[in-house]
């Protein structure tokens, strides 16, 4: 075998080939990575693109089942926000589809947030009027 030839083994479900390639032929293709699967790689067993859309999820189902938290649900909210936003576009530059999760995720930190701004409100609403009451029974 020449010193200048490289063997690489093609694996396929088949068989397996053998193919020589010399210095020349690695040049032209330097600085190129090869498509996944990777040669001898496994296939991952979490698909990591989905961590986004999942989180989503998880943030938006805490925002609404916390909303009586004073500030947890509305930064699980705006979490929950920003992970949906993320996995779209990420989703649009990989032209997948949307995720379900995610858009629920979304639905549920916009419902999260809203429920919670109405009980701040509500609070808010409450303390003026009871205060304003016993201050006009105790005070004048």
């Amino acid at each position: 075998m020449d010193n200048n030839k490289k063997r690489t083994v093609d694996l396929n479900e088949k068989d397996y080939t053998v193919k020589e390639e010399t210095d020349n032929d690695r040049s032209e293709s330097a600085g190129t990575y090869p498509d996944y699967p990777y040669e001898g790689y496994p296939k991952p067993l979490y698909d990591f693109e989905k961590g986004n859309s999942l989180g989503s999820f998880i943030c938006g189902i805490m925002s609404v089942a916390f909303c009586f938290a004073p500030i947890f649900p509305l930064l699980m909210s705006i979490i929950g926000l920003f992970l949906a936003h993320e996995d779209k576009k990420h989703n649009a530059l990989s032209s997948k589809p949307k995720s379900k999760s995610a858009v629920i995720g979304t639905i549920m930190s916009i419902f999260g947030m809203i429920l919670n701004i109405a009980i701040y409100i509500t609070v808010i609403i409450l303390l003026i009027t009871f205060g304003t009451f016993l201050y006009n029974k105790y005070v004048q």
